[in-house]
């Protein structure tokens, strides 16, 4: 079986009356286990975690 699975989250934050985005898309091997599956969230959340990060250390408040 060949092929690749395409995940993308889109974070959402509040700041004030406004929303600002943080969006991460990765393509994966065919996800066909749950470890696979699992291996795949942590790569996801890995990458969130450093766009996060650089909005940090950009000056950038994550705080509404």
């Amino acid at each position: 079986m060949s092929g690749f699975t395409i995940a993308e989250v889109t974070v959402a934050i509040q700041k004030g009356g406004r929303l600002e985005h943080t969006r991460l898309a990765a393509a994966f091997d065919v996800i066909t286990t749950q470890d696979a599956a699992r291996n795949a969230g942590r790569q996801i959340g890995g990458g969130l975690g450093e766009a996060l990060s650089l909005q940090l250390q950009q000056g950038k408040s994550l705080a509404a």
